[in-house]
């Protein structure tokens, strides 16, 4: 099933209830698929930030690839 889990002392975690060890063992595994998740999200988060502040005037880009209305001031007031 596993040893015992993070901060808690072998001889507790023997006389913890098999259902119980379950659970936190469970509860650890879906801990570290959130915690992948979220680093993943913030990398893409990060990346669409560095996106949106591109413009015509700090890109290789043209001014026509910017969308309408686009106002790279307005979102750097607001950042």
């Amino acid at each position: 099933m596993g040893g015992p889990a993070a901060g808690i002392a072998e001889a507790d975690w023997l006389t913890t209830p098999v259902a119980v060890r379950k659970l936190i063992l469970a509860q650890r595994d879906a801990i570290e698929q959130l915690r992948a998740q979220l680093t993943a999200l913030a990398t893409e988060l990060a990346s669409l930030g560095e996106r949106i502040c591109h413009s015509s005037r700090n890109s290789t880009k043209p001014a026509s690839c910017a969308p309408p209305g686009f106002n790279p001031s307005e979102i750097s007031a607001t950042a």
